[in-house]
């Protein structure tokens, strides 16, 4: 009881003792069958260290809302848990490259087909009315074969679906949010169009799906295909770097460069270097457009208690820390010192430290 409301929580694991001081008893358990077992905690472990968010958070994520609800739902359900890895399988990445979603999707149906006889394929799109543009051609080749999964379905429709989809040699199609809903079985991960934004959540758990998926297909040892018609400078920059395979139709190559402008700055003061301003003149000049990508540092302004406010500072400089996903630390703006952390709020020692 929670000031004379009933909340819905998860059992992850049984304790003898809690450093908590006070705790509430659980009244009732609603679900019979378990529907995510102790892989699907580790994955979600995973997830709250890598995005600073709270267990639970993710955990609530793997489940259907309808799952969450404060009471018993009836679901005929055979119990079929993301299992562990094939040890005889590895992870790969790899980037198809064309110019539309039908040249794309040519590259890689047939990988597609072949996988389905191994297990289940998750295909990923940024928006839903992509989604559904793209199910069209999807239908052509694999028709009602494809289970769709997205926030425009009415909720029971959407929560069949999730059950369908935890089948076995399922094919998957759905925006961000599905996948968190992989099931046991998966053998392939497709992500289209992965420069979207949409890909991004904007409210918390804050997370990423380019980033969410790799992280799944290395705990799965299978492989994942990022498909657009452009790589993003981060699939570039794994590419320059050997780390990711790059396939691209031959009708569709173009030659396009790479600038690193910060080795041609003469003066650090400078924002522009005299090579980048030219450039810009010379588009300007012949009407074309120019996006400017400026990158911010660190991954949060500040760090504050979800609960009473608390904004940890730097001890030396009193400026609030940001959180750097990189380092795992708060870091001070001024002096650049990392400093760890802590989980719960030192101050009131019930709230989490939260971005």
């Amino acid at each position: 009881d929670f000031n004379r409301r009933k909340r819905v929580g998860i059992v992850i694991s049984l304790s003898a003792h809690s450093n908590i001081g006070s705790i509430k008893p659980i009244i009732d358990a609603l679900d019979i069958v378990p529907f995510l077992n102790g892989e699907s905690v580790a994955f979600a472990k995973r997830l709250s260290k890598e995005y600073s968010c709270s267990l639970g958070e993710m955990v609530f994520m793997m489940l259907h809302p309808y799952l969450r609800k404060n009471k018993r739902i009836s679901v005929s359900y055979e119990a079929s848990y993301p299992g562990g890895s094939d040890n005889s399988r590895s992870f790969s990445k790899t980037f198809m490259k064309a110019g539309d979603f039908r040249e794309r999707f040519d590259l890689y149906k047939d990988k597609i087909r072949t996988m389905l006889t191994r297990g289940s394929v998750m295909i990923f799109f940024p928006t839903v009315d992509y989604l559904r543009d793209a199910s069209r051609i999807i239908e052509e080749h694999f028709p009602s074969l494809a289970i769709y999964i997205h926030s425009r379905q009415k909720p029971r429709d959407n929560f069949k679906n999730w059950i369908k989809a935890r089948g076995a040699k399922s094919l998957i199609v759905g925006t961000r949010g599905a996948v968190f809903h992989y099931p046991s079985d998966l053998a392939l991960v497709i992500v289209e169009d992965d420069s979207s934004p949409y890909y991004s959540n904007p409210e918390t758990p804050y997370y990423n799906l380019i980033n969410v998926a790799e992280i799944l297909c290395r705990r799965k040892r299978i492989e994942l295909i990022i498909s657009s018609d452009y790589p993003a400078l981060s699939i570039y920059k794994d590419y320059k770097e050997r780390k990711i395979g790059f396939y691209e139709s031959a009708a569709n190559m173009k030659d396009i460069k790479v600038f690193d402008f910060e080795r041609l700055r003469a003066q650090k003061s400078r924002i522009f270097t005299p090579f980048a301003i030219e450039l810009m003149r010379k588009n300007l000049e012949a009407g074309k457009n120019i996006l400017l990508l400026w990158n911010r540092k660190n991954f949060s302004l500040f760090l504050k208690c979800t609960k009473c406010g608390y904004i940890p500072q730097c001890p030396r400089c009193s400026s609030p820390l940001k959180l750097s996903l990189d380092k795992h630390k708060g870091v001070c703006s001024f002096c650049g010192a990392g400093y760890g952390i802590l989980e719960i709020c030192p101050k009131c020692n019930v709230g989490y430290i939260r971005p």
